[in-house]
């Protein structure tokens, strides 16, 4: 399975309009299961994984008005937190772009 046949399946599990957030606590892919993680995620920065998550989102062709926020804490020594949002056109029907 790919990434964009995962996420254009989750359309099909919710209702039209509801909330995706695919949230990125980018500190701990980088620390597990670098194997199971595709190349390009090792080659990008925090600003680059979440662009990429957004694309994902963009391309499974099933959501409209993706964004990504920063939700990170305000304070030393935490770690990052990204979510990237989207709401569902439904089900991938082919036809939406």
């Amino acid at each position: 399975m790919t990434e964009l046949t995962i996420l254009s399946g989750y359309s099909s599990l919710v209702l039209y309009g509801t909330l995706i957030c695919v949230c990125l606590l980018t500190k701990l892919p980088n620390r597990c299961f670098p194997t199971k993680a595709v190349d390009v995620w090792h080659r990008l920065d925090d600003a680059g994984r979440t662009k990429l998550v957004e694309l994902y989102l963009r391309d499974a062709g099933n959501f409209q008005d993706v964004r990504s926020e920063d939700r990170s804490p305000k304070r030393m020594f935490s770690d990052p937190l990204y979510a990237v949002l989207g709401n569902s056109t439904g089900p991938f029907d082919g036809s939406q772009t």
